[in-house]
């Protein structure tokens, strides 16, 4: 995180999607909970590795690397 002008401070995106998957690990109510209160939103947790987890399970299966295509 980093500073801005008048005293504030900004994230970057991948930063706030880490701090929503660390929500969503933590479950239905705990999701919920965040909903109703967004100001409960976790401040020091991430959970980045969520991101990968799909792609390297499919990785263990298949010995192979998920492809990614391209949309044009």
């Amino acid at each position: 995180m980093g500073k801005i002008p008048g005293g504030g401070q900004v994230f970057s995106s991948d930063y706030f999607l880490y701090a929503r998957a660390c929500v969503v690990a933590n479950g239905k109510d705990y999701y919920e909970k965040i909903l109703v209160n967004p100001a409960q939103m976790p401040k020091d947790f991430t959970f980045e590795s969520l991101l990968y987890l799909a792609a390297d399970a499919y990785k263990r299966k298949n010995r192979a690397r998920v492809r990614v295509l391209s949309d044009s």
